[in-house]
């Protein structure tokens, strides 16, 4: 069974005071559109690894572009009191807990082969880590730092290294086109913002502001002459949506001494999983229907694979098939603290249990799930055991 996203819409609002009549405002459609890129989904050799803590299996890391035309500069990000900012997902925000850091412009470029750093959620201008730019894996043709071989394989040393997964025919691999770019990068400064959601060991699932900002305050121009320019990362297994306010700026030749010039524009941009609107377009607000984003379809697991798992690890699961009520046991585990989740053929976690103490586990109770073929999942430290589960 596939799984296919919804649409992403963007609509824009231009915000501008008035204006005398010999003044010409500066292009009011330099800002091309927001890119949402999905850049990566998890699987079960991603979340094998304790050292960047609970990454979700079938988390989705997207990426989020400004795309600005020629010579206008990406400036800030910000919330106020008539437009908060606001990042939410169903879900919560992955943010790994060893390497991980709360803007882009902080990321270690040594540690992205760490675990799962590179899908690490955080806030940017431009930066992907302290010497790389974050570009589309579309506009990359270079895989030499992310993924397999160039993975240290997480706490597990997975053979051949994670970040490996690859859930669309025509997806590029992080081994192909990583999406990364060396170079001198910006640097990130954040004004009245609560970064705690994007934490070493937080649990949220909802970033906004009123009044604070991230920003390059030169502003920044896109590392290719497509001008696209990242300003953040989010890695979350929930549904995604963002609101924000974009400030860019003008270029040079188009400003001018008078009072009324402008340097600068501000966008509202809202992006959710509505279906596009029809385009309008008058003298303040400006909608874009052509700003859509189609996901490719996401499979983390298929019919197929699920029953090629056969027991492992220790676990054994019975009765299987189950109704209600299933019993695990672990051979030579210890009885410390086990993550137990159940999983559907589309890779989503349909049930999530944290045991203090496995001795304290005597029977899961299913009877909340669907019929159907799932995986258990059981993992406590450096320990990892599935199985295939038939539910009656």
């Amino acid at each position: 069974m596939k799984t296919l996203y919804s649409f992403f819409t963007a609509s824009f609002l231009l915000l501008t005071s008035s204006i005398i009549a010999q003044y010409e405002l500066p292009d009011s459609t330099a800002l091309e559109g927001i890119i949402v890129e999905r850049y990566y989904v998890s699987d079960t050799l991603d979340v094998s690894d304790e050292d960047g803590g609970m990454l979700d299996t079938c988390s989705v890391t997207y990426r989020i572009y400004v795309d600005l035309k020629e010579n206008y500069r990406m400036q800030a990000v910000f919330g106020n009191e008539n437009n908060t900012l606001r990042f939410e997902t169903s879900g919560v925000f992955f943010n790994n807990e060893d390497r991980g850091e709360e803007t882009g412009d902080l990321i270690g470029d040594n540690y992205l082969g760490d675990n799962t750093v590179a899908v690490d959620s955080w806030l940017t201008i431009g930066a992907a880590s302290e010497a790389h730019w974050g570009v589309l894996k579309t506009e990359d043709t270079d895989g030499s730092i992310l993924g397999g071989t160039n993975s240290d394989g997480g706490s597990e040393e997975v053979e051949g290294g994670i970040l490996v997964n690859v859930w669309d025919d025509e997806e590029l691999p992080l081994t192909t086109a990583d999406g990364l770019l060396e170079g001198e990068v910006p640097t990130v400064t954040t004004v009245g913002l609560d970064l705690s959601p994007f934490g070493d060991e937080s649990s949220a699932s909802i970033f906004e502001t009123n009044g604070g900002a991230w920003s390059v305050l030169e502003g920044a121009v896109g590392p290719t002459s497509e001008n696209k320019i990242l300003i953040g990362q989010i890695t979350t297994q929930g549904e995604f949506s963002f609101r924000l306010n974009i400030q860019i700026g003008i270029p040079l030749e188009l400003q001018c001494n008078h009072p009324d010039c402008h340097s600068t524009i501000q966008y509202l941009a809202e992006v959710s999983s509505a279906d596009a609107q029809p385009g309008v377009e008058d003298d303040n607000k400006f909608s874009h229907p052509g700003l859509t984003y189609t996901s490719p379809e996401i499979i983390c697991y298929s019919a197929t694979n699920i029953n090629e798992f056969a027991d492992n690890g220790g676990m054994t699961v019975y009765p299987n098939p189950a109704n209600e009520r299933l019993n695990l046991s672990f051979d030579s585990w210890t009885n410390e603290k086990v993550l137990i989740e159940v999983i559907n053929q589309t890779g989503q976690v349909v049930l999530r249990e944290e045991i203090q103490n496995l001795a304290s586990l005597e029977e899961l109770n299913i009877a909340g799930i669907r019929p159907g073929l799932y995986i258990i999942m059981a993992r406590q430290g450096a320990r990892f055991a599935q199985q295939k589960l038939i539910k009656q």
